[in-house]
């Protein structure tokens, strides 16, 4: 359950992202074995039956490794892109503050600029 609150954390558009990169992954793995299935037909000859099918994806799992490096590598990349999910949503959490301050420096030097317009004008300066 603690991956629902973190995914629930992210930004929209961390979460579409990683959504989208889980059906492609999905996908990629319906086809691997889809394509294992027809690999095992063709590399037997005449009638197949269920066994033969069932025992030519097993015996023929290099396609199905090399997806499961590439799933490795994709749950690699889905966690970094969590992590500068997680940094830009605590970016943007301290982002009032640091307006908050922004406008203070502001308002302080306008202050400041007005002192010193009536010190001149004061002083019957310009």
């Amino acid at each position: 359950m603690d991956w629902v609150a973190s995914f629930s954390a992210l930004p929209t558009w961390a979460q579409i992202l990683a959504i989208i990169v889980f059906g492609i992954s999905a996908a990629g793995f319906l086809v691997v074995t889809r394509l294992g299935i027809q690999q095992g037909k063709a590399g037997a000859s005449g009638a197949l039956s269920d066994k033969t099918t069932v025992a030519a994806v097993i015996v023929d799992n290099t396609a199905l490794n090399r997806f499961t490096d590439t799933l490795q590598v994709t749950n690699l990349a889905l966690g970094e892109i969590v992590d500068v999910g997680k940094t830009i949503a605590a970016a943007n959490a301290r982002m009032p503050e640091a307006l908050e301050r922004v406008h203070d420096e502001l308002a302080r030097v306008r202050e400041e600029i007005r002192v010193m317009r009536e010190v001149n004008n004061a002083r019957g300066g310009r």
